[in-house]
């Protein structure tokens, strides 16, 4: 793939990937300014349901889209220009009141964790606690053509445009009331492939060397209980 004209294309150049433009996004009178990819997970096994939630369903509430959704295959679907607004993302990060219009946002298509409704195979559960909570649960991995995927359009994102410096998940820049990408995601291969950024070594309690690391990013939230 290469980024033309602020759209993901084939190899060749001469024909977009799958695209349907999204109902819901831009935002007058700001010019977008992306310094960060953030991730998110779909809470859903379809991407399929993506397309049809951010490109065919009006509704009154929920206004939601993102640049661009990435299936379990390592499909491709953009939805929003790079260079626009998407609504994925509208907590605070690093000073910044709105990551909306500091961020592009992408979408893996994953259940998240398990529950009812939401059955994920044997084969891909993985029982962990969340860095925001305190119990475990069972959530589904990310097959590595997915995370493949994301890896080559990062770095197409990083090479496109510079002023993108690091990639974050929701869960970051709104650990109140999001879960995703989930720790079954690999953000430090992630972030190492794309931009060469990996956590440092620490002695500290978990929660505390979460937190302090986080803080270095840009974290201004709660310290964890």
């Amino acid at each position: 793939m290469i980024i033309k004209n602020n759209w993901l294309y084939t190899d060749l150049g001469n024909a977009k990937v799958e695209n349907y433009p999204a109902l819901y996004h831009g935002w007058s009178g700001r010019v977008f300014d992306p310094r960060y990819i953030i991730v998110h997970y779909t809470a859903g096994s379809q991407i399929s349901s993506t397309i049809n939630w951010f490109a065919f369903t009006p509704r009154k509430y929920g206004q939601t889209s993102a640049h661009i959704a990435i299936g379990e295959d390592g499909r491709v679907v953009q939805f929003v220009a790079f260079n626009d607004f998407a609504w994925h993302a509208g907590a605070k990060w690093n000073g910044l009141t709105n990551m909306n219009w500091y961020s592009i946002g992408i979408e893996l298509v994953n259940v998240g964790f398990l529950r009812s409704g939401f059955p994920i195979p044997q084969e891909r559960q993985l029982s962990a606690v969340h860095p925001n909570e305190k119990t475990a649960r069972v959530w589904e991995t990310y097959p590595q053509a997915q995370v493949d995927a994301l890896i080559e359009v990062g770095r197409l994102l990083r090479k496109a445009y510079p002023s993108i410096v690091d990639v974050l998940g929701h869960s970051d820049v709104a650990p109140g009331s999001s879960l995703d990408p989930g720790p079954a995601f690999p953000m430090e291969q992630v972030r190492h492939d794309i931009f060469s950024i990996t956590p440092p070594p620490t002695t500290l309690p978990w929660k505390q060397a979460i937190t302090e690391w986080a803080r270095t990013r840009g974290y201004d939230g709660p310290d964890p209980e």
